[in-house]
């Protein structure tokens, strides 16, 4: 071979060598200038459809059949830097089975320059912008991905599918240099079907980093639409005031040719009932309206099973709120840090710290999802310790609770929300605290039902853990009026409804407390005893205690209790029933408080009596601010037991053994029995209420009446004049300022009252009656007195001596039977001596007239003064202006001057005869006086007389004896017709004259109270003697006389030996008969011849009186 040809050949050699270089060469710098062009114009080069079809055949070649990709259109563009990109519009990623998996409208990618030199066309970075895909969470948790459309369909993958996926697609050849893809102005709907929430997903970004061993994506979106317009509205606020949209931020790292990876979300102005939906360890916040911002770490294990994640979250200002229409609880703010294991369903709570105005507090435990279904669970139960915890909810209590520590395990039902508190230890300032109950949302409202028990509790600390909307009216009682003590075995029970008034019950023991059960009176101190509230009643019982009485000392209060029969009722009614044990004085101190003011409405002082009390109190009262004494009512009972007062009555004792007090507010009543100044007494003291009842009382009862009991009273009789035991009926007035008045009433019976001098006596079965009415006093004054009985009536008053002796009794027409009327007045004659007896302006009938011995049968007896108008003797016959004085020692006797029917004056005296009747002895100096007084004898003159009656038979018969001497008989009819039918002429003319002179007049006779009957009767003188026996009745005058004239008596009466007793030897027998104004005389002649001795042959026997 020639050079030229070697040459040639050379030549020709080395420009087949050198074409290829220079056509790439001149490729190289066309597609450089071309690109220069390009990044200079800022225009794209379209690529042929035959080399778009090429790019789609080698991308799906190296996606190796898990996708499949269709390219609507390519271009050719230079980025910055010159770096040329392939953009590629309405890029579709298709499932295997023809899912569309995401639709990309702008999908560029950097080619890698060396491969591209090597004719190898291989990404080395893609970038992607206004990518959309749709995203369906099934029920059961798998998901279903698929471009915006409104059908789905297709598999559903699991997370360990999907990372399984990636890492396939990412191995494949094509891929396999692919360092990095970033994704912005992606949308995302997601369908969460178990939530039953839909999500837009708007302006995503992803940003992927490759490298050898694993594959890193971040992803971050805010989000929109039907879900997110609940997180908006509770998200934070921007500069312009409006809600800043909610916002994730994930990242999954994963190891190539594993299904493990590392999981990691940030969030911000998520909503804690949407979150809830998403991750089941947080479906318990699906009660919390509230915006969530935090961290999550989780991850996949190589088998692709989830793995433990832990959270820590902050919450906004937000409120428990399971409901819409649930009554919010706020919050402030909370954080909350945890850990899950989805494999045992355990939560482990490790920090929760609550913030807010009403509930504050720090808690750790454990928790354990259950009843899982579809991944989501329906139920929780949990253990957690509790400590700072803070309560102030709105309304609730009275101030904000602190409570150290604490612990509680529960169950919570998420739908519907309940929580169910299986106990709940809480260690208050040193006291434990158990509880357990249900707290529920329900349609209408919160529904609570709490019960609790505590060892020992302070009073206030209690009444700090009362709620104050539960029965505030009994809360605010017990917080006014019980102070100090100790509460223990308590036992509480709340129950709250919507629309139904709250429910509380309260049972517990308490010591050493102090109540005050109203304002004004004094507070119960070191009580104890025990409470309850029970359906609608409130009750409070002090088993112990005492109440310092402003006088008195102390008083006891065991068995004292409050009731509140109905707690809900506006003011609540309350009824206190006071037990009270103590001295009387004590007693009536705290009685005489507002607003009994017992003491004060009597008039009395609080020292009114000694003695000791039990008393039963009942008051009822509005709780109310204001209390007026209108408001208040009361009955109050009291039993008091050695009882001394002398100030009740003044100037007289009460003592008892045991009283009854009544009170209420119409009055005051004291009753039972007792002794008044020693003299026994049932009956009752009462002072009614009001100002026209100021100062004023009243004692009624049954008093004892005996002798002693009405010397007692300063009732002044005889003795012996009453003896035996009566009652009578006793009223005592007492009047503020005045005496105390009283009225004595009784039947006598059981006692036997006498007047021995006057032989009266009421037998001791017979009813009379006395009445006394006076005034205690210093001295006491008896105004009336009256007594009657047994024929007896007395109407008088009593004065006694400034030394309380007895001074006198007047008594006005005592009236004795049917024999005596007059005023008697009895006088005090000094101790120890009897009484003395007046008798004034009064009458008596002797006739019927009874005397006897004075009781009296030793020392002094009673002195008796009579002045009389008119003392009756018989029909005719009465002593006037009788006046005596007399003894009742041995029955009445002593001597008495008067005149006869008025004219005749007499003397005489009286005695008391063995039958208690009295005899008199009567004398006078002019007895013919004394006669015709009497309207016996109308003829006599002169002559000295001595009359003796005494009693005989029947009331009003007396024997009669009369003397009488030198009376002179003128111008006697009676007389005349005797001597005139003897034919003594000689003496009728004297007796016409000068009259005859009997020396000697005796008889012996019977009075009656209507007649006299002369059982022997003679009038001698010297010259005539008469005798005469019959029968003169004063009822109509009538005579009936018989007997024996004798003229010449001195003479005749020499034979009056062998004569009757002073008739003469010889005589006249006659009779006279006829009436005082008309008379007959009848003379028996023959009888002057008969001797005395024969001469009743010729007579019968004298009349007599019939009996």
């Amino acid at each position: 071979m020639s050079r030229n040809e070697s040459n040639g050949v050379s030549k020709q050699g080395t420009r087949r060598h050198v074409m290829p270089w220079l056509v790439l060469g001149i490729s190289i710098l066309v597609t450089l200038f071309v690109l220069v062009g390009l990044g200079l114009s800022g225009r794209s080069l379209p690529i042929p459809n035959f080399v778009v079809g090429q790019i789609e055949v080698r991308a799906n070649r190296a996606l190796q059949g898990q996708a499949r990709l269709t390219v609507g259109r390519a271009d050719l563009v230079v980025g910055s830097g010159f770096v040329p990109q392939i953009r590629f519009g309405d890029v579709t990623l298709l499932s295997p089975r023809g899912q569309r998996l995401a639709l990309v409208s702008d999908l560029r990618t950097t080619v890698d320059m060396e491969n591209l030199m090597s004719g190898r066309l291989q990404p080395a970075r893609i970038s992607v912008h206004g990518a959309k895909i749709a995203i369906r969470r099934q029920p059961d948790g798998g998901l279903d991905i698929a471009p915006a459309a409104k059908n789905f369909s297709g598999a559903t993958l699991s997370p360990a599918q999907i990372l399984d996926a990636i890492d396939r697609t990412f191995a494949a050849p094509t891929l396999s240099g692919l360092t990095s893809i970033s994704v912005d102005g992606l949308s995302v709907l997601f369908d969460d079907r178990r939530a039953g929430q839909v999500w837009t997903i708007i302006d995503g970004t992803l940003d992927l980093k490759q490298t050898k061993d694993r594959i890193r994506i971040d992803f971050g979106f805010g989000v929109t639409g039907q879900a997110a317009a609940a997180l908006s509205a509770t998200g934070p606020a921007n500069s312009t005031g409006k809600p800043v949209p909610a916002s994730v931020a994930l990242s999954l790292t994963t190891d190539k040719h594993s299904s493990g990876a590392t999981l990691g979300a940030t969030l911000a102005g998520i909503s804690a009932k949407d979150l809830s939906l998403q991750i089941p360890a947080l479906a318990w916040l699906g009660a919390i309206d509230a915006p969530i911002a935090g961290q999550f770490d989780s991850g996949l294990d190589p088998e692709g099973r989830l793995g433990v994640m832990t959270a820590r979250l902050s919450l906004g200002s937000g409120a428990l709120r399971p409901t819409k229409d649930t009554p919010p609880v706020p919050f402030d703010s909370a954080t909350l840090g945890l850990s899950y294991d989805p494999d045992k369903l355990a939560i482990d709570l490790t920090d929760l710290r609550i913030k807010s105005p009403q509930l504050s507090a720090n808690a750790a435990g454990k928790a354990w999802l259950k009843d899982v279904k579809n991944g989501v669970p329906s139920k929780l139960v949990a253990q957690v310790q509790l400590k700072d915890l803070r309560a102030d909810p709105r309304g609730i209590f009275a101030r904000p609770l602190s409570i150290g520590q604490g612990a509680m395990d529960f169950k919570l039902d998420l739908v519907p929300f309940k929580i169910t508190i299986g106990q709940l230890t809480i260690v208050d300032q040193g006291n434990q605290i158990s509880a357990n109950g249900t707290i529920a949302a329900g349609p209408t409202g919160w529904s609570i039902g709490v019960d609790m028990a505590v060892d020992t509790l302070k009073t206030a600390r209690m009444l700090e853990l009362w709620p104050v909307s539960a029965l505030p009216t009994t809360r605010k009682w017990l917080t006014d009026n019980v102070t100090a003590g100790e509460l223990y075995d308590v036992k509480a029970a709340l129950r709250l409804s919507p629309g139904e008034k709250p429910r509380f019950a309260l049972d517990y023991h308490f010591r050493n407390a102090d109540i005050r059960f109203m304002r004004t009176m004094p507070p119960i101190t070191a009580s104890s005893g025990y409470s309850s509230i029970n359906g609608d009643v409130f009750s409070l019982v002090a088993e112990k205690g005492k109440v310092a009485a402003p006088q008195g000392g102390d008083l006891d209060i065991a068995g004292t209790v409050m009731r509140i029969p109905d707690i809900h009722e506006i003011p609540a009614p309350a009824e206190f029933t006071l037990k009270i044990n103590g001295s009387v004085t004590a007693a009536l101190s705290i009685l005489d408080q507002e607003p009994f003011k017992f003491l004060t409405k009597a008039a009395q002082p609080v020292n009114l009596a000694q003695g000791n009390t039990d008393i039963t109190a009942v008051l009822k009262l509005p709780l109310k601010r204001k209390i007026l004494n209108s408001d208040v009512d009361y009955q109050a009972t009291a039993e008091v037991h050695n009882v001394s007062s002398d100030r009740l009555i003044k100037s007289r004792v009460l003592a008892a053994s045991t009283l009854t007090v009544t009170a209420n507010r119409t009055g005051l009543k004291i009753e039972g029995d007792a002794t008044l100044d020693g003299v026994p007494v049932s009956g009752e003291w009462s002072q009614a209420f009001g100002p026209e009842n100021q100062g004023k009382s009243k004692v009624r009862g049954k008093i004892e009446i005996t002798p002693s009991a009405l010397k007692t009273f300063a009732i002044a009789l005889p003795d012996g004049a009453v003896k035996g035991k009566g009652f009578g009926e006793i009223q005592i007035d007492l009047v503020r300022g005045l005496p105390p008045a009283f009225r004595l009433t009784s039947n006598l019976v059981g006692l036997t009252l006498a007047i021995p001098e006057v032989g009266w006596k009421k037998p001791v079965d017979v009813a009379g009656s006395l009445l006394a009415e006076g005034t205690f006093g210093t001295p006491a004054k008896i105004d009336v007195l009256e007594v009657a009985g047994s024929s007896l009536i007395a109407k008088g008053s009593v004065t006694l001596n400034p030394d309380g002796s007895f001074d006198r009794a007047a008594f006005k027409q005592v009236t004795l039977a049917d024999w005596f009327k007059g005023d008697v007045t009895l006088s005090g004659r000094g101790k120890g001596k009897a009484i003395g007896i007046d008798v004034s302006n009064a009458t008596a009938d002797m006739r019927k007239a009874t005397f006897g011995s004075s009781a009296s049968s030793g020392g002094d007896s009673p002195s008796l003064s009579v002045a009389l108008d008119r003392l009756r003797i018989s029909e005719d016959i009465s002593l006037t202006n009788f006046i005596g004085q007399f003894s009742t020692k041995g029955g009445v006797k002593g001597n008495f001057v008067g005149a006869v029917n008025g004219s005749a004056p007499v003397t005489g005296s009286v005695m008391t005869t063995d039958s208690g009747r009295a005899a008199f002895e009567v004398k006078s100096d002019d007895a013919g006086k004394v006669f015709a007084a009497a309207d016996v004898y109308q003829s006599g003159r002169g002559g000295q007389m001595d009359l003796v009656l005494r009693p005989v038979g029947d009331r009003g018969n007396y024997d009669g004896l009369i003397n009488v001497g030198n009376i002179r008989v003128v111008d006697a009819p009676e007389l005349a017709g005797l001597l005139d039918a003897i034919s003594v002429v000689g003496l009728i003319n004297q007796l016409r004259g000068s009259g005859i002179v009997f020396s000697d007049v005796t008889g012996r006779f019977l009075l009656t109270p209507d007649a006299v009957e002369i059982r022997q009767g003679s009038a001698v003188g010297a010259s005539l003697g008469v005798s005469a026996a019959g029968v003169y009745r004063s009822t109509d005058h009538s005579i009936d006389l018989q007997g024996v004239i004798s003229p010449i008596y001195l003479l005749n009466g020499i034979g009056q030996i062998f004569s009757r007793q002073r008739d003469g030897l010889f005589g006249f027998n006659y009779t006279l008969t006829g009436t005082r104004d008309q008379t007959r005389v009848s003379v028996n002649p023959l009888s002057i011849l008969t001797p005395g001795m024969f001469r009743d042959l010729f007579r019968k026997d004298p009349p007599r009186i019939e009996p």
